[in-house]
């Protein structure tokens, strides 16, 4: 475990949070933060947990494109950001 990991408490938390501090102002859902981080999805929502309780960042809901039944839509999600 390098310093960093040490100093935030595992790998996977770092992770989330150097993709939320550098892209600043972006929308993530929990997806693409997975894929983006290369950490498992139960591994994401802990981590955002604990960022969010930690006041690091805020959830919110967002639009996002998606394909139903044929039709191109948008779907309400949750999102975090900075």
């Amino acid at each position: 475990m390098n310093s960093m990991e040490k100093l935030f408490g595992s790998s996977a938390r770092l992770k989330v949070m150097r993709l939320f501090l550098l892209h600043p102002g972006e929308m993530f859902g929990i997806e693409e933060i997975g894929k983006r981080t290369k950490v498992s999805r139960g591994g994401v929502r802990k981590e955002l947990r604990v960022c969010e309780d930690a006041g690091l960042i805020k959830r919110k809901s967002f639009l996002k494109p998606a394909i139903v039944h044929g039709k191109r839509k948008k779907k309400r999600v949750p999102g975090w950001r900075v």
